[in-house]
This record gives C-alpha cells, sequence and structure tokens, in this order.
C-alpha cells in the first residue's frame, strides 16, 4: 500500500506573527529582559556614553602598558584578560541558552518560570554550545561556495535549536529533524527569517543610530520581535499561534 504523504500546513503571513511576538512578549516583559538583560545594559551603557571622543586617543591610552614589567607579570595580565573574556562569553551564551528556552516556551503560550529557564540554560548550554558551532561551520561554507549552499543551508537548519529544547534531543537528532522540517516548508521559513532580518537588522539598527535614546529603541524593537522564527516552528509543528 502506497505510503500516505503527510498534511501539508498552512500558515498565514510571516508579517502576522509580529503581532503575536508583540502581545505575548508584552505579557512575559520581565521574563525577556531577564534573558535579554546582557543586550539592555550594553544599550543603557551606549546612550549614557555617547561616541563624541577621540577613539583612537582612548584606545592607545587604555591598551598602554608599563614598560618595566616581567614576562611573568605579563603573561599574568594576558592570562586574567583571557580567563575575564571566556567568562564573560559563557555567561553571555548562557543567557542565549535560556532566551532559546523562553522562546519556545512562551511560542506555545506558556507561562515561562524563572527557575525552568535556569535549569535548561545549565542542561542545554554545552549541547546546544556544540549546535551552534557546527551550524555556522555547516553555513559558513556554504556561504564560501558560491552563497547559494549557504541561504539553502541557513533555511534547513534554523529551527535546530528549537526542536533541540522542546523535543530534548542530541545534536545529530536536532540537524536531522530542522532539515527534515526546512526542506519541506523552505518558503515559510525563510519569509519568517526575513522578517526577523527587516525588523530586528534593518529597523533596529537605523534606530541605533539616533543619539542617546536610540540604542535602547533598537535593543527593545529586537526583544519584541524575537518570538517570530519560535511561532514559525510552531506553525509548522501544526499548532495554533
Amino acid at each position: 500500500m502506497a505510503e500516505k504523504k503527510s498534511k501539508e500546513v498552512k500558515t498565514g503571513s510571516a508579517f502576522d506573527l509580529l503581532s503575536k511576538s508583540y502581545e505575548t512578549v508584552k505579557d512575559y516583559w520581565k521574563v525577556f529582559a531577564f534573558v535579554n538583560i546582557f543586550g539592555i545594559i550594553y544599550a543603557l551603557m551606549e546612550a549614557l556614553n555617547p561616541k563624541d571622543y577621540d577613539t583612537n586617543k582612548y584606545n592607545n591610552h587604555f591598551f598602554t602598558l608599563p614598560s618595566d614589567l616581567s614576562g611573568f607579570q605579563l603573561s599574568l595580565i594576558i592570562a586574567s584578560g583571557l580567563l575575564i573574556l571566556l567568562l564573560f562569553l559563557a555567561v553571555n551564551f548562557f543567557f542565549f541558552t535560556m532566551a532559546t528556552s523562553l522562546e519556545v516556551k512562551a511560542a506555545k503560550n506558556k507561562r515561562p518560570d524563572y527557575s525552568e529557564l535556569i535549569n535548561d540554560g545549565k542542561k542545554f548550554f554545552f549541547p546546544l554550545l556544540g549546535l551552534i558551532i557546527i551550524m555556522s561551520v555547516i553555513i559558513s561554507i556554504g556561504l564560501l561556495l558560491l552563497v547559494v549552499p549557504g541561504i539553502i543551508a541557513i533555511g534547513r537548519l534554523a529551527m535546530a535549536p528549537y526542536i533541540m529544547v522542546e523535543k530534548r534531543v542530541g545534536v545529530e537528532e536536532a540537524l536531522k529533524r530542522s532539515n527534515q522540517l526546512g526542506k519541506k516548508y523552505f518558503g515559510k521559513v525563510w519569509a519568517a527569517l526575513l522578517v526577523m532580518i527587516v525588523v530586528t537588522a534593518l529597523f533596529a539598527g537605523l534606530l541605533e543610530i539616533i543619539p542617546l535614546l536610540g540604542p535602547l529603541a533598537a535593543v527593545v524593537v529586537s526583544i519584541t520581535f524575537s518570538l517570530v522564527l519560535a511561532l514559525r516552528y510552531q506553525q509548522l509543528q501544526g499548532h495554533k499561534v
């Protein structure tokens, strides 16, 4: 007997997801602010410290080290700097992992819980890190190969982080399922991606150049519409959003 084809999922316009994202983030704004705290702090620093100084002069002064340092002292300073940098990147990625978990939950109209997000941050820190690294390598190679393979790879792999967190699967399985979903709904995935690019990259980018409040407004816009791709993922799973 012939294998029965799965029913095609019907979705509306990707632009319709903007309003849904806005309403959801508005309902859970405290949690979204929490997982995006690094971006908010950076935006506040940008707003409070306008770039009206001599950058080269500042950088030269900041990075000038005393000439009488011993080799051990210099090594200690460099090692300390690298350790601080790695610690910052690790904490930042931990919050990114929590943000991914939050997007999965919020897109399903599930009220986020701080302790649950923190547990997911710990549980998926290394798996999600490995997944992001592999995705970055695949997409980068694809973009180097005349761009088109990279565009295909982005559409095929975009849902992998959501699949990993929601389905509790490993790197290989998340990539496999995302590839299958992206292959079947390539246009729908890229429609959501393009909406996010227009809103978070172009529009938010334009806001960022406005003096004082521009950087903060750009971050608020990016957070407000950060659920577009997660909502499209839920739609492709057959869930109503």
